[in-house]
């Protein structure tokens, strides 16, 4: 598995959006202590979330954070970079002495966060910064945390470095990727194993993240072996009986159909293997109230597969083929719904419609 870690910078961010980080860092040397935050500290809590999950470590989103942030206190200890955490820790306790806490009284700071972690509620950017910076505040105040018993929480049996070398880059957005690197290559040869990671900057200061490295792209005919083994994939998961082979059926639907482009969809990959489909059929029906152009998108092929579940696969690969759908001149999309897949068209927009979940177009 290949992840990137998306991280924005403050210099390219819009007026507001440096506004809000003004608010979460204070004003003094902001520039500074974002990518001191951002890109240096931060780059090995992403990581820690792709280890973890190349671990198959099971915990709550509220318990990963703290553990991958234990995960990037220690690695930094060890590694000897105490004076970057005093600074990281003398800025974290005066912006927190500052910003009143959105934790109600007579509940726990994790406890508050386990029950809204899953809400609207953490979206508040207020609400979610106070978290991250407590919780990395928290960790830091620990001050018996050793890496190898960290590591060892998840599995990993650490090997001690023969030398111990800093990355004595200037801290700044630029040298981001010099930070994550040197990091990395520490980790393996302490016998982590760090999936591979690349480095994404971005212009919006609010993103940052880790995720899989997905790329996506067309369906081409090229595609089409593949494409129909992911069909059947989800034929049989569905419980549909095998009575008769129609591969060849399928073969012939999707080459008449892409000729005439009546027929598209996307795939899914993560390097060469495709790991999700969609697919969208453009009809016209005699036009009613709701579909006045009579131009109708059948959703088919939504499949990911389970490894590559409930990562926004799936939800990226809905608005590609709807967006398709919206270009042809459809008046809304249609869909079957299997049950696995009524969460996900209610959170993009579709609405029940008899048999049918439906997004309208127009």
């Amino acid at each position: 598995m290949k992840y990137v870690i998306m991280s924005g910078r403050y210099e390219t961010g819009t007026e507001e959006q440096k506004m809000m980080y003004t608010m979460l860092f204070g004003q003094e040397r902001i520039q500074y202590f974002f990518d001191l935050y951002f890109h240096w500290y931060n780059l090995v809590h992403e990581m820690g979330h792709c280890i973890v999950e190349k671990q198959n470590a099971v915990m709550s989103k509220v318990a990963e954070e703290m553990y991958v942030n234990a995960l990037a206190v220690a690695y930094y200890r060890y590694m000897g970079e105490d004076e970057k955490l005093a600074e990281l820790k003398g800025r974290l306790e005066t912006v927190l002495s500052q910003v009143p806490s959105p934790v109600p009284e007579g509940e726990t700071f994790l406890g508050f966060y386990e029950k809204i972690w899953n809400t609207e509620q953490i979206n508040d950017v207020m609400i979610y910064g106070y978290f991250q910076l407590n919780s990395v505040l928290e960790i830091l105040n620990k001050e018996d945390l050793e890496l190898k018993t960290v590591l060892k929480t998840i599995g990993i049996n650490m090997h001690d470095l023969e030398t111990k070398e800093k990355c004595d880059a200037e801290i700044k957005s630029e040298n981001a990727v010099l930070f994550l690197n040197h990091a990395r290559e520490n980790l393996l040869k302490m016998g982590v194993d760090v999936p591979e990671i690349r480095l994404e900057l971005q212009d919006n200061p609010m993103v940052q993240c880790a995720r899989l490295d997905i790329s996506y792209k067309k369906l081409e005919e090229k595609d089409l072996p593949v494409y129909i083994d992911m069909r059947m994939k989800q034929l049989r998961e569905e419980g549909s009986h095998e009575e008769s082979d129609i591969v060849p059926a399928l073969l012939d639907y999707y080459h008449r159909h892409m000729a005439d482009g009546t027929f598209v969809a996307w795939l899914a990959l993560e390097g060469d293997e495709v790991i999700g489909t969609s697919g969208m059929s453009f009809v016209e029906r005699p036009p009613h109230f709701r579909c006045p152009n009579g131009k109708l998108g059948l959703l088919s092929s939504m499949f990911t597969s389970p490894y590559y579940r409930r990562q926004g696969i799936a939800r990226e690969l809905l608005h590609r083929v709807v967006e398709e759908a919206r270009e042809y001149g459809c008046s809304m999309v249609q869909i079957t719904a299997s049950d696995m897949g009524v969460k996900l068209y209610t959170a993009y927009g579709f609405e029940h419609n008899g048999n049918f979940m439906q997004y309208n177009l127009l």
